[in-house]
């Protein structure tokens, strides 16, 4: 009996042990079934997180594209633009040069200008000084030929005829004076 009753206890006593230990295996197992569910959920979450930073990754990845794409014009523009400057520059640097030649020449000018001027003044000066002498001495052949009409009016008159008509323009000089004088001598002649 008392071996019934130790096997008893033995018995009760491992039941004992056994429902701790199976309490204790059911107490851990639910709470690796808490974790379990916590980890699911959080492995969801950070799969979702994971889902939303590759969109938002792509996403960075086509405005890194565009604003590269965009830089790259920018930059092929600017090189462009470099390009056209340096084109400029040549051409301020020859139009800099034709400005200082021209302005070379335009001094040149002004001096064959000022020397021109002086020659123009000085012939202007000697065209007036020839127009007075012409018309002095035009008048002088005008009055010479006045008192050789006269002259030349009283000695016809002494035969007894009269001069013929003098031409009176100064245009003809003294030539048309003179063959006037021969003309009225030649009808001196048939008197």
């Amino acid at each position: 009996m008392f071996q019934a009753l130790f096997a008893s206890r033995a018995v009760v006593g491992s039941a004992r042990k056994d429902e701790h230990s199976y309490l204790a295996q059911s107490a851990e197992r639910l709470r690796l079934v808490e974790e379990i569910s916590a980890l699911k959920k959080e492995n969801e979450a950070l799969e979702n997180l994971r889902g939303s930073l590759k969109s938002e990754n792509e996403l960075l990845k086509g405005k890194v594209s565009k604003q590269e794409e965009t830089i790259a014009k920018m930059q092929e523009k600017m090189n462009l633009d470099e390009s056209v400057l340096e084109n400029l520059r040549s051409v301020v640097e020859k139009d800099a040069v034709k400005v200082v030649n021209l302005q070379t020449e335009v001094r040149q000018l002004k001096a064959n200008v000022e020397k021109k001027n002086g020659t123009i003044a000085r012939l202007e000066k000697e065209v007036e000084e020839d127009r007075a002498l012409r018309e002095s001495t035009a008048q002088e052949i005008s009055r010479k030929r006045a008192l050789i009409r006269e002259e030349y009016g009283k000695a016809l008159a002494l035969f007894g005829a009269e001069p013929s008509p003098f031409p009176s323009d100064v245009e003809g000089g003294p030539q048309v004076c003179w063959t006037g004088c021969w003309l009225n001598l030649k009808v001196l002649g048939r008197l």
